[in-house]
């Protein structure tokens, strides 16, 4: 097995340092259709060789960099499938217990390789528990997945789901109403009874970094879209331990606002941090004529709608493109660009949503919140 050089490490160790988010193996081997990070462009494209793995050595490394107050990403694809994960999983939770500190912690994986002592040691962390299944049937997923997948696996998953660990899943619409139907009621089977968990449909978007096949497969699922979340919207009507979440929303104006109580919340949330951001303009005494807030296309239509009297400007994805329309995945790129198209205003309002993985401090590209406010020699105020 070969290991990372002593760069090499020092480059994941930065990451943990700014991001807060944990990468011990980049890129994974598997070459899936819809990995996230081969989708994001330049920034996690660092020339790390897949055969490589970190040493074990310099696990505590990693460990000592996070920042254990605020939220940790352990998500970055198939990381967590390999044999000897679980020692960082123990070390990680030994020093989380040492610290006496506890930030969410997400860890989100594919879960292909997680035996009854890995997901002991999950038991024992402190940790928001997530997983992406895609789909549960071997076949599709084998082939979204490069070959890279077996039935041993796809069992394996079926355990993780019916062990009762996990907080949230994933569940991936891929243009197959049929198919979702059946994943749904496969994992309805599966959950066991009184276990809480937050269900969340999700489909394959794609950038304009994906590649020809992965767009495809995202046009074809956005063309009956609507179907999916009225089919996911029925399930699972008799088990009221479960909350759905529409994950991606193409316009928040427009989606079911009845039976989803997840989504309630992050529409009030929206409602409050724009509550919170006029406190403090209030406090400041800014002139609101002068002041605008950005958003995403997605929820353009709904904040003109709570809130008509503000000035609202949309910022288009610049960077990422494709049929990406949220907040979270907004740049201070996508940012300025939206600003110089108004540069009427003194003041600009911005969501957290752009730095919210983390420390908070840095978009997904690198910038920091204040290395844009320099360079735009603008106010802005993140709400």
């Amino acid at each position: 097995m070969e290991y990372y050089s002593e760069e090499e490490v020092g480059y994941l160790v930065n990451i943990a340092k700014q991001f807060n988010v944990i990468i011990l193996r980049l890129p994974c081997k598997r070459r899936c259709l819809f990995c996230y990070l081969r989708q994001r462009g330049s920034l996690l494209k660092k020339n790390i060789s897949q055969s490589k793995f970190i040493p074990r050595k310099d696990y505590n490394k990693i460990i000592e960099a996070l920042d254990y107050k605020k939220q940790i990403d352990f998500s970055t694809g198939d990381v967590l499938d390999y044999g000897f994960i679980y020692e960082f999983l123990d070390l990680l939770g030994k020093e989380q217990r040492r610290r006496k500190e506890h930030g969410r912690l997400i860890i989100c994986s594919t879960f292909g390789c997680f035996d009854e002592k890995k997901i002991g040691i999950l038991k024992r962390l402190k940790a928001d528990i997530q997983l992406s299944f895609i789909t549960l049937d071997a076949k599709v997923k084998k082939n979204l997945m490069n070959g890279s997948w077996s039935e041993k696996q796809n069992e394996l998953v079926k355990k993780v789901i019916r062990s009762g660990i996990l907080t949230q899943i994933y569940v991936w619409y891929l243009g197959d109403l049929e198919l979702l139907k059946k994943d749904l009621a496969t994992l309805k089977s599966l959950m066991p009874k009184g276990h809480s968990a937050l269900i969340s449909l999700n489909y394959p978007s794609s950038t304009r970094f994906s590649s020809k096949k992965m767009k495809q497969l995202s046009a074809r699922a956005l063309a009956s879209w609507d179907k999916a979340v009225q089919t996911f919207m029925e399930f699972p009507n008799n088990l009221p331990e479960i909350d759905r979440r529409i994950f991606v929303i193409k316009d928040l104006s427009k989606w079911p606002r009845e039976g989803c109580f997840h989504q309630k919340r992050e529409m009030q949330d929206f409602r409050d941090r724009i509550q919170r951001a006029l406190g403090h303009l209030s406090e400041n005494k800014t002139n609101l004529n002068k002041a605008a807030f950005i958003t995403a296309e997605s929820s353009y239509p709904y904040a003109k709608e709570v809130y008509p009297n503000l000035n609202w400007i949309k910022a288009p994805h610049k960077y990422f493109g494709g049929d990406i329309t949220t907040c979270d995945l907004l740049t201070f790129a996508d940012i300025e660009h939206a600003i110089k198209q108004n540069t009427e205003y003194t003041t600009y309002v911005l969501s957290t949503g752009m730095v919210k993985s983390g420390r908070g401090i840095y978009d997904l590209m690198n910038v920091s919140k204040d290395d844009f406010a320099k360079r735009m020699r603008k106010n802005l105020v993140f709400a």
